[in-house]
């Protein structure tokens, strides 16, 4: 398989099989399009999302504010957006624990050769 098409299949399963619900805050229309190329499920905050923040199996919520511990969902990944496009650049998902909610964002070195 030649490099073009590996990238562009890794490109389609990237987030294949997540579930991602945006948070209001978060620039609706570029980052689900990025999800929705990437494989994933999306929904949002307001009009027209397919599905609710308290809908079963969603597996990451992107939130661009700090969130207290006690307002979490169970089993759910929070993560801010520059987790989404720093998986992207790197062509794997990285550690969310490096992104989550209020933590100052890595330095990111990801896909640079």
């Amino acid at each position: 398989m030649h490099r073009r098409a590996k990238e562009e299949a890794a490109k389609a399963t990237l987030f294949k099989g997540y579930k991602f619900f945006l948070a209001r805050e978060v620039p609706l229309s570029w980052i689900h399009l990025v999800l929705a190329s990437f494989g994933a499920v999306v929904g949002w905050e307001g009009e027209g999302s397919p599905f609710g923040e308290n809908e079963k199996g969603i597996t990451h919520q992107v939130v661009d504010r700090p969130l207290p511990v006690e307002g979490r969902k169970e089993g759910r990944e929070y993560v801010q957006p520059q987790w989404i496009f720093d998986s992207v650049n790197a062509r794997m998902r990285l550690p969310v624990d490096l992104y989550g909610p209020g933590k100052a964002l890595p330095v990111c070195m990801w896909g640079r050769e």
